[in-house]
């Protein structure tokens, strides 16, 4: 394939398709090239602000489960008492959102939503100071962090503060890419992600020629969603993106 056409000392250079929403995929880019890959940038997601609106009752905790919902609290710290409450995050990417946003009394958890919501129930009493915990969150996401803390007696709500909306086509450069075989690997870091991707290929007619593509997953949820596609799928050993960086350096034997 065109990727393996030069090498580095460390690994094999590769060109390989990013999946992630558009800002994300350039700082994401920017990280492959440096280790010597080329990058297509085709986002499966657009990010798109909603209005909300934040209760008056007092926050006793924010609940972030992801880098985007902490982007958009930036537009939201001004004007809430975050100074004294826990903002509990899901993984360090999100944590280190957070951190850039304005928020102080970042708590970063596991990447694990209901690992979070555990942290989160063990640090909330029922009813502190009848307060609320926000969730707050995009329009789709797994699990009901919000439900599972008012199963433990505290009032919590959600916050729905962004879109993520679906690509509906493949670009032409993408398209080229896989029909002329030009792509080593595609990166896929969300199950909607990976199932967005597999739709519009399987629409356009493009299966047969993903035969021989691998598909680096963040998890065994990412990759059940290209079950579909005849791509090679590995799976990263932990859910971060730094193990599934890791990946990549690996000799090109050991990925199959």
């Amino acid at each position: 394939m065109p990727g393996r056409d030069f090498l580095t000392a460390d690994h094999i250079a590769m060109r390989l398709l990013i999946t992630r929403p558009r800002d994300d995929a350039a700082i994401l880019a920017e990280r492959l090239a440096a280790l010597g890959h080329q990058t297509l940038i085709e986002p499966m997601l657009t990010i798109a602000p909603l209005p909300v609106t934040f209760p008056h009752s007092p926050i006793t905790a924010i609940v972030l489960t992801s880098r985007h919902a902490a982007r958009m609290m930036e537009r939201h710290v001004r004007g809430l008492p975050l100074e004294n409450i826990p903002i509990f995050c899901v993984g360090a990417a999100t944590a280190e959102a957070a951190r850039k946003a304005g928020m102080s009394n970042v708590v970063e958890g596991s990447s694990d939503a209901r690992a979070l919501a555990a942290m989160a129930i063990a640090s909330l009493a029922p009813g502190t100071d009848a307060g609320i915990a926000l969730h707050v969150r995009g329009h789709h996401a797994r699990g009901d962090i919000a439900g599972e803390l008012r199963r433990h007696g505290i009032d919590a709500r959600e916050i729905i503060a962004y879109e993520a909306i679906a690509a509906q086509d493949l670009s032409q450069a993408t398209r080229n890419a896989i029909t002329t075989g030009a792509l080593d690997g595609a990166l896929f870091l969300s199950p909607r992600t990976a199932k967005i991707f597999a739709r519009l290929a399987l629409d356009a007619g493009l299966g047969p020629a993903l035969k021989g593509t691998t598909a680096y997953c963040l998890s065994d949820a990412v990759a059940t969603e290209l079950a579909g596609l005849p791509m090679q799928t590995t799976v990263a050993p932990e859910p971060r993106l730094s193990a599934l960086l890791e990946l990549l350096n690996l000799p090109d034997t050991a990925r199959s």
